[in-house]
């Protein structure tokens, strides 16, 4: 009786050590889920406030400007998280996978990605910033009032070049694009020239021409290559080509010369579709000639489509300046 008894005084007693364990496994548990909810939400609003901080100061110190800035691979315990800049209310989400979420205002919705880091939705641009180490460095720059965030990678690209003038342009920001840095091994180079505004476009026109030092985007350039024979160049750079973005290019009244700024072969009436019904016709010069060109202009076309390192003259007949859009990817 006695040994039952203890037995029975045994079980209750274990029993009673074990509910205790379990409430206070369950009351550890709830803390450390408290304790962990508050690290991934300090972390989290001080990453969202990073990026807001770095995208505004991007924003508003203007083109050409860019910076560099740390995220961390994930938050606090392995907390992965997206990143998505929204187009209707300007504003930047951190949003993890298990349900946290902040968000903060931005000066604009003007955001595109790079490489391979985002998708682009209706309304936003999400970005998944990963890494192999604990910090991804994420570069960002302000490009024609457009803040790209990340980067493509290095591609080449071929320039030939005809004996004579050539009308070119580039399709990819070059690593340097200084005429030097371009064209300097080229010994029969003689000029590099482009128009000094729209107002003056005119090919052959001595005093509508400044000499270039650089090779920037969405222009065209004239090259006076004095070689006997065809040669390439090859150009290292990033394309510009960001999900979820458009290049624009404002045009004027008269003739515009621009560069098309895409790898991708594109039919005329698709590449200008946001201007049709503004512009009257396309020029582009013919290689190796002095100041001939090849016109489209139906019935009369004799060329039909944009090519990457061409350069283009659109002669715009609004009377007010027209936005041309495209995607270049």
């Amino acid at each position: 009786m006695k040994k039952a008894q203890v037995s029975l005084e045994f079980i209750i007693t274990l029993s009673i050590v074990l509910i205790l364990l379990v409430v206070m496994g369950v009351v550890i548990h709830q803390k450390n889920a408290e304790i962990t909810a508050i690290n991934i939400d300090v972390q989290g609003k001080r990453v969202t406030d990073s990026i807001a901080d770095n995208i505004n100061e991007i924003y508003t110190v203007g083109d050409g400007y860019s910076t560099t800035f740390s995220l961390p691979e994930n938050l606090y315990g392995d907390t992965g998280y997206m990143v998505a800049f929204y187009r209707d209310e300007p504003r930047v989400s951190v949003e993890t996978d298990n349900g946290f979420s902040w968000s903060r205002p931005l000066a604009t919705h003007e955001i595109c990605c790079g490489a391979s880091l985002c998708n682009c939705t209706e309304n936003s641009t999400e970005c998944f910033f990963r890494a192999n180490k604990n910090t991804t460095d994420i570069k960002a720059r302000n490009r024609n009032g457009v803040v790209i965030v990340g980067e493509n990678p290095l591609v080449t690209f071929n320039l030939t070049l005809v004996p004579g003038w050539n009308g070119i342009s580039l399709p990819i920001e070059p690593e340097n694009n200084s005429v030097e840095a371009i064209f300097g091994n080229i010994s029969n180079m003689t000029e590099v020239l482009y128009y000094k505004s729209w107002e003056m476009a005119a090919f052959g026109n001595p005093s509508a021409y400044i000499s270039a030092r650089t090779l920037e985007l969405d222009k065209e350039y004239h090259v006076n290559f004095t070689g006997n024979q065809n040669t390439t160049i090859t150009i290292t750079g990033r394309r510009i080509c960001e999900p979820c973005c458009i290049n624009r290019v404002m045009l004027h009244h008269g003739v515009n010369a621009v560069g098309w700024t895409s790898f991708e072969t594109r039919n005329i009436t698709d590449a200008l579709f946001s201007i049709e019904g503004s512009y009257t016709k396309v020029d582009r010069v013919i290689p190796g000639s002095t100041g001939l060109m090849e016109t489209y202009a139906p019935p009369t076309i004799e060329f039909d489509k944009l090519d990457h390192g061409r350069g283009y003259q659109i002669h715009v007949n609004a009377t007010e300046p027209v936005l041309w859009e495209y995607n270049p990817c």
